[in-house]
């Protein structure tokens, strides 16, 4: 049979595929993108006033983690839609709620940040809670998107917010305005264009519901264990890799802050990508597992993306320092030796990406949480209690603590995965749901 006829068929008999590629794709194209224009901000704004932006960018994306308390999910669960119309509703008033609450905050803290970070740092953070609104009230609506299996629209808001931010800022940038403040109004354009652009293509979910339908607080007490159960969670994932961000920025200062971040975004991109991919894949095949089957599952496939990244991250381990300093620019010689020391960290995240997913399959997602914990506190205690000198030292030190606590997560999936096997937990199968 002819290969693309093959292909074709496949896709067509198979939805979720479909969909999968859709996303990735559009996941894909952002990520490229952003990869590409590195460069050229680069060579636009310094390190210093790229810091400025990872402070600004680090607070903003911890408020949005929990900015509908998780309502936003639940839009994809009721059979009813004026039903996930009211979710909608609720969720997007609990982000204005944050939102008018953070901006509340920056206008009573502006002479305290003014003094201490400066007046373009204070300047910024009174459109924190905007930001907030865009970016959060977006991932609302992309929600309502997935229950109407419109993700060709998802997947160019999510590029669109990204390529639509950073060509503002590298317009704004070359116009003159080369501090913050270009990053900053760039990109409010980028998530305001997005939001705007979003909006026109849900015009179902604004219908007014019926007379009988439950009412906001009716629906947020039904779904109240979103922000129970799953908010904390979410919470404490953002607080652990934004807050990892802004210790680095207070201990070393503003350029080495920009610098790590410019290192991250370039490192993790290709690693977040794959990642993506393989879970959506390999969770399927956890989902419908049989008893005595996981664990050969779950080894085989750890197994199998620790050989994938061998090379490549080894390659990358020798090139990074003088490649990523070729692509940024001389002014961020740093950035290529943060990149080679964040490898051990990013090889792990590729190994462990396969089972992430283990925790859910096998309602043990009381484990996923407590390991999150520890592994928000272990690193945040190091930069906070840890006398620290040398940033390169100290990003290797802390690179090899997340490899080695993401170790103990490979240990924890393969003990839940012998526990399933021996029927000591049970496994939700994709069957099972309405």
């Amino acid at each position: 049979m002819n290969f693309k006829k093959f292909v074709s068929s496949k896709l067509g008999k198979s939805p979720f595929i479909k969909h999968m590629l859709t996303l990735v794709t559009g996941t894909a194209l952002a990520q490229f993108a952003s990869i590409l224009l590195q460069p050229v901000l680069s060579r636009i704004y310094s390190p210093e006033v790229t810091g400025d932006m990872v402070v600004f960018s680090s607070v903003t994306a911890i408020v949005i983690s929990i900015a509908a308390l998780r309502y936003d999910m639940t839009i994809m669960l009721p059979k009813n839609d004026d039903d996930a119309r009211q979710l909608k509703r609720l969720a997007t008033r609990i982000i204005i709620g944050f939102a008018i609450t953070l901006t509340i905050i920056s206008v009573i803290g502006f002479p305290w940040i003014k003094g201490k970070y400066g007046q373009l740092a204070a300047i910024c953070f009174l459109f924190a809670g905007l930001s907030v609104f865009l970016v959060a009230d977006s991932s609302v609506i992309q929600y309502w998107l997935n229950r109407k299996l419109n993700y060709k629209a998802i997947a160019i808001n999510r590029a669109q917010q990204s390529i639509g931010s950073q060509t503002a800022q590298i317009i704004l940038g070359l116009a003159g305005l080369r501090n913050v403040l270009g990053l900053l109004f760039g990109l409010l354009i980028g998530q305001m264009a997005a939001w705007l652009n979003i909006q026109r293509k849900v015009p179902d979910s604004k219908i007014s519901p019926q007379p009988d339908t439950p009412s906001l607080k009716e629906m947020a007490y039904r779904y109240r264990k979103m922000p129970l159960l799953n908010g904390p969670n979410t919470l404490v994932d953002a607080v652990r890799f934004n807050g990892i961000i802004l210790l680095l920025t207070l201990t070393f200062g503003r350029a080495m802050g920009g610098e790590f971040s410019k290192a991250w975004a370039l490192s993790e991109a290709p690693v977040a990508l794959i990642n993506g991919a393989i879970a959506q894949v390999f969770f399927q095949r956890l989902a419908t597992v049989e008893q005595g089957e996981m664990t050969g599952l779950v080894r085989a496939a750890i197994k199998r993306a620790f050989i994938v990244g061998l090379i490549p991250f080894t390659l990358f381990y020798f090139l990074s320092p003088p490649l990523v300093t070729w692509y940024l620019g001389s002014e961020w010689s740093n950035a290529g030796y943060y990149a080679q020391a964040l490898v051990p960290w990013l090889y792990l995240q590729l190994a462990t990406s396969p089972v992430a997913f283990i925790f859910v399959v096998t309602e043990q997602q009381q484990r996923l949480l407590a390991f999150a914990v520890v592994y928000a506190i272990v690193p945040l205690s190091y930069l906070w209690f840890v006398p620290h000198e040398n940033p390169v030292a100290t990003i290797r030190v802390l690179a090899l603590i997340m490899a080695g606590m993401l170790i103990i997560m490979l240990l924890m999936s393969d003990k839940t995965a012998r526990d399933f096997d021996n029927g000591l937990t049970t496994a939700t199968k994709q069957d099972d749901r309405e």
